[in-house]
């Protein structure tokens, strides 16, 4: 992740996602932030606020999250590239 909020994932045209599971690790030796969103970057667009994982540890989001095409899910880290966030869900087409 980088240290300003970026875009980690976009659902795709035609497209809906549901998203089951989000993994974040703290692959450092000191403790870190991350924060999470969903179609924004203010406030109300919050999934997880700024959250400390501690050194070597990780956090979970287990919920579900409805996408729609164009949505976007986007994520900031108090320290770039230590802190890796893996989505896990499924994306269905639609006519």
């Amino acid at each position: 992740l980088l240290t300003t909020t970026s875009v980690i994932y976009t659902v795709p045209a035609a497209t809906q996602a549901h998203i089951k599971y989000i993994s974040v690790v703290n692959s450092d030796a000191s403790d870190r932030t991350f924060t999470l969103y969903h179609d924004g970057s203010a406030t109300v667009n919050l999934i997880l606020p700024t959250s400390t994982i501690v050194a070597g540890g990780f956090a979970e989001y287990n919920g579900d999250i409805f996408m729609e095409p164009g949505d976007t899910l986007q994520a900031k880290a108090s320290v770039a590239d230590v802190v890796v966030i893996t989505v896990y869900g499924v994306e269905t087409t639609t006519t």
